[in-house]
């Protein structure tokens, strides 16, 4: 069926598709065939036009994700891209003031890595990118997984601010992109219900949901990960 393609959907299951060593239409720029949702971006575009629309994408995402935060705001480090959210699949972009770290998650926007990273400089212009593939899609779709510094200069520790906390990732070593940026709202919420408590932080890592609760009258903690460098 062609549905998903006419509606524009940006994941085909691969009951839904004849696989041919050839498409004369050039409708399809890349696809994997390796896990049951066949790759994420299935689009007519050329290098140049992909470049246009990633470019703009990400100008779009980026003005949108910024209100609330920055350097002189409480909050210095936030997620910019959520994947299929931001018409990007297997994307994830986060920002550590002046440092960004992509994870690639599909082997269909891996292809798009170079157009990717070109946008990120023109757009946000950081000092530094680290590139970091997601550690289970090695299994999945056969990419191994490491991180590496693909723009710039990396500072020898990366500070910032979450909510008025001061925290530091290494988005390098780390697990994802260092830090779990994307659960900023459910540590804060944790805080409501923390006061007075022993609190149990299981599959602690940073520690940052610890930080949270003591800072909000927790009456302790104990951190509990199967890391013991996240917990040194």
């Amino acid at each position: 069926s062609l549905y998903p393609l006419c509606r524009a959907h940006l994941a085909v299951v691969d009951h839904q598709i004849d696989f041919s060593p050839h498409d004369p239409s050039g409708g399809i720029d890349f696809f994997s065939q390796q896990p049951r949702t066949l790759d994420r971006i299935c689009a007519p575009l050329g290098r140049t036009a992909a470049q246009v629309r990633i470019n703009t994408d990400l100008d779009r995402t980026f003005c949108r994700r910024q209100g609330g935060y920055g350097k002189e705001k409480d909050t210095t480090a936030y997620r910019i891209i959520f994947s299929e959210a931001d018409s990007i699949p297997g994307l994830v972009v986060d920002k550590f003031e002046d440092v960004l770290v992509m994870q690639i998650s599909t082997l269909g926007t891996r292809n798009l890595k170079p157009l990717i990273i070109n946008a990120l400089v023109k757009v946000l212009k950081p000092k530094a990118i680290v590139f970091k593939e997601v550690a289970s899609s090695k299994n999945e779709e056969d990419l191994e997984a490491k991180g590496e510094v693909v723009f710039g200069k990396l500072p020898a520790k990366i500070n910032f601010y979450e909510n008025g906390y001061k925290f530091f990732a290494d988005p390098v070593k780390g697990q994802k992109t260092g830090f779990f940026l994307d659960q900023k709202d459910l540590r804060n919420e944790i805080t409501k219900y923390s006061k007075g408590k022993k609190v149990l932080n299981l599959f602690s890592y940073s520690g940052a949901v610890s930080v949270y609760v003591l800072k909000n009258g927790a009456k302790s903690v104990l951190n509990v990960d199967s890391s013991k460098e996240a917990l040194v």
